[in-house]
């Protein structure tokens, strides 16, 4: 593995470990929960030579340390020692530069004693550590090399897998952290399964599996964009007929007409276009007949991330989710694949978005999360898709950006502010949304006098990009409202 892929694995890992989703695009991304972990690892220099011999099965005292070490290491908040204890760890265990590597009895001991205990610890960056050297393991063992039909003959895929759930079960007893230490741990392992990519080489496997994520989804709501993102993680691998089967099998048990769901349709779609789906809940979620079935599908699930099942007098801005559902980068993805013509855009934007979030019945969380998403989609329409972006600036969200901006005490006044100097931002990086923007913020759902109206100078600072190219452009969108109070 080169160096830039091992600082990609870190990275990903990370993710994982905060409970975040990489962005997609899987796909999302972003959401996002993985390891991404190919080939043999490639140790970046220390200064500590770890040792790689083979484990032994009779632990003396010295070798009870030495294991200790390499396990404390690789819990690390350091990358390179975390590297370098899982170069020792899988060497050791499997073999390589010149080890035959260590007794099936030993591999299992660690596997299930080690390994897979310790992704339910949330210590450092334990699993980030504990991911990297199980997704290896496991595509040793069932993978190419197939190191469990060779080598480690007891060591069977269904063996490997009851180790996992059985190593992270929580007791009926448990305190709640201990509890959601063991449910991330399994959700941890199940993404080793996905990233190590052999998963569908026997078709019993991915059954397996999408069993113990559907049933960890269904008894721990808390946990179920995770699940979800592991399984649209997996649809690229598996091909479009297990893809099928896949859907069909969501779709029975209700879950296509979930945010999860619709991201999923959404990846399967991206990854198989002549992929058959079943006529409920949806065949494309994203088009015209669709769309206030999925706005009521997407604004039930920000009131899940925002918690509004409690009294909003009780919430506060800080407590709510910083970050996006993977599927909203799944759709954005998807609807920028539909070009430049931006009807489908248009349509669901002004449905689901404004006057799903933004509409005068929609709760301060909605709002929040909606001006989130707004930031999300300018940022994502500004390379390459400027034409788009004049979409987003919506009557609904533009009154609500103008009134929150205007006063501190307003609810959303931060969140508002955040959106206003996104667009500052934007302009600033493509000086070419000058003109769209400035004709949205002062034209038919604007205000002329918007800096005065928000209480910023919001509209001063996107001044300060005006090229001599488009100087006379812009002079003379700032003169039309006089030129008609004149006339």
């Amino acid at each position: 593995m080169g160096k830039s892929n091992k600082r990609k694995c870190e990275a990903k890992a990370s993710n994982a470990a905060s409970g975040s989703q990489p962005t997609q695009k899987r796909t999302k991304t972003t959401h996002s929960a993985k390891v991404n972990f190919e080939g043999d690892l490639e140790v970046t220099p220390t200064q500590q030579q770890l040792d790689k011999s083979p484990f032994p099965e009779e632990q003396t005292l010295e070798k009870r340390k030495r294991e200790a070490s390499i396990y404390e290491l690789l819990g690390s908040a350091d990358s390179a020692e975390r590297i370098a204890a899982a170069d020792a760890l899988v060497t050791g265990l499997l073999g390589g530069e010149g080890s035959e590597g260590s007794p099936e009895s030993v591999l299992e001991r660690h596997l299930g004693k080690r390994l897979f205990r310790g992704l339910a610890s949330s210590r450092n960056a334990s699993r980030v550590g504990f991911s990297l050297v199980l997704t290896e393991t496991l595509a040793q063992l069932f993978g190419p090399k197939n190191l469990s039909a060779s080598k480690y003959t007891g060591l069977t895929f269904d063996k490997v897998l009851s180790i996992l759930v059985e190593r992270t079960q929580a007791s009926g007893s448990a305190p709640g952290q201990e509890e959601r230490d063991a449910y991330f741990g399994q959700l941890f392992g199940l993404q080793c399964f996905v990233e190590a990519k052999i998963l569908f080489n026997e078709s019993s496997r991915w059954a397996n599996v999408l069993n113990l994520l559907v049933k960890l989804a269904d008894k721990k709501v808390w946990l179920r964009s995770q699940c979800a993102w592991v399984i649209v993680e997996s649809l690229p691998q598996m091909g479009q007929e297990k893809a099928e089967e896949t859907v069909q099998k969501l779709a029975e048990i209700g879950l296509g007409k979930t945010a999860e769901g619709v991201g999923i349709w959404l990846k399967a779609r991206n990854c198989y276009p002549g992929m058959k789906f079943p006529s409920k809940p949806w065949k494309d979620p994203l088009t015209a007949s669709s769309l206030p079935e999925l706005a009521r599908v997407l604004k039930e699930n920000v009131n899940q991330d925002t918690g509004e099942d409690a009294s909003i007098s009780k919430i506060k801005q800080s407590n709510w989710t910083a970050q996006l559902h993977f599927v909203w980068d799944l759709i954005l993805a998807s609807l920028i694949e539909q070009g430049e013509s931006g009807n489908r855009l248009k349509l669901f934007w002004s449905t689901v978005v404004d006057d799903g979030l933004f509409s005068k019945n929609a709760s301060e969380g909605q709002k929040f999360r909606g001006f989130m998403i707004f930031r999300k989609f300018l940022d994502g329409l500004r390379l390459g898709y400027q034409s788009l972006v004049r979409e987003l600036f919506t009557r609904n969200l533009m009154t609500c950006l103008m009134n929150q901006a205007a006063k501190e005490d307003r609810y959303l006044h931060l969140a508002a502010v955040k959106t206003l100097k996104s667009i500052e931002q934007c302009v600033e990086q493509s000086p070419e949304l000058l003109l769209p923007v400035l004709q949205e913020l002062l034209g038919k759902f604007g205000t002329y006098n918007f800096d005065q109206r928000t209480n910023s100078k919001t509209v001063e600072k996107l001044l300060r990009c005006v090229t001599p190219e488009n100087a006379e452009t812009i002079l003379k969108l700032l003169q039309e409202p006089v030129v008609t109070m004149k006339m």
